[in-house]
């Protein structure tokens, strides 16, 4: 997935520097000098200081971007100096979530809402079209599936898009895969 976005971001001339996750527990002041910070692919794990990060770099106005699925799912540490990654990962059905305070597992919906207080949705409120056997897909049964939906056109998100309320964009690729993060939301005046 990253393949596609690199060679966009290139076709279209966008000036981007790169880092990997294990660069923000490294560089606590990686993003200062940036207005934007793209996330792609399947950024499932993630430390508490890249989450704290990223939340410091939202306050201070940066605009964070996630176009990845099944976000923030998993808290790891780096060890070692670096060079080992621990992840208390558990067979989340089989064992209880403990508290904020004493996790008994590394699903970050069980620590402190970490995942939802920094990019908004969570991979609890998830579509999610796998099966328990591996490489099948469940098929939607509906046609609303697949592509995003414009609520907020205003949005710095779509700046210089042209895009308005209602519009759909996605659907002929079905952009929207296999593990999608989600939000409990609420509708007020038609918007979210």
């Amino acid at each position: 997935w990253d393949q596609f976005i690199t060679s966009w971001l290139d076709a279209e001339g966008y000036p981007v520097d790169y880092c990997v996750n294990a660069d923000h527990d490294r560089e606590p002041d990686i993003l200062d000098n940036y207005a934007a910070h793209l996330r792609i692919g399947h950024g499932e794990y993630t430390s508490r200081e890249e989450c704290e990060q990223l939340q410091r770099f939202v306050a201070r106005g940066g605009n964070l971007i996630v176009l990845a699925g099944n976000s923030f799912s998993h808290l790891v540490e780096t060890r070692g100096n670096g060079r080992q990654l621990y992840c208390a990962k558990t067979r989340y059905k089989k064992h209880p979530l403990g508290t904020p305070e004493d996790p008994h597992t590394s699903l970050l919906r069980g620590i402190d809402n970490l995942r939802q207080r920094t990019i908004g949705v969570s991979y609890s409120a998830a579509v999610h079209a796998k099966t328990a056997t591996p490489g099948v897909f469940i098929a939607p049964t509906t046609e609303e599936y697949g592509f995003f939906r414009v609520s907020r056109p205003e949005h710095w998100a779509f700046e210089g898009t042209g895009l308005r309320e209602g519009d759909e964009f996605g659907r002929e690729d079905s952009i929207v895969g296999v593990e999608c993060d989600g939000g409990d939301i609420a509708f007020r005046d038609g918007k979210p």
